[in-house]
């Protein structure tokens, strides 16, 4: 029986945190539970547990993947003009 492909530990990390942070914008931090981001990403609940820490730093990782996307929206923007 032929083994099914993995994804890349980067991309099911990514996946991870894309649905922590669907369920920050739905939910807000108190209320979401690892339980439904690992559904929202179709892993296991022990799976997060191999990329973040503990919630914590799951949101933590979800704000800083955040940050980066918008320093790097802000490099594209041209620079004519002034502030």
């Amino acid at each position: 029986m032929a083994r099914a492909r993995t994804k890349p530990k980067s991309i099911r990390r990514q996946e991870i945190l894309d649905a922590a942070r669907k369920s920050l914008i739905t939910r807000g931090y108190h209320d979401v539970h690892l339980d439904d981001v690992a559904v929202t990403a179709g892993v296991s609940k022990g799976a997060i547990y191999l990329y973040f820490k503990d919630k914590e730093s799951m949101f933590s990782a979800v704000l800083k993947d955040v940050i980066d996307q918008l320093e790097e929206r802000l490099k594209a923007l041209p620079t004519q003009g002034t502030a």
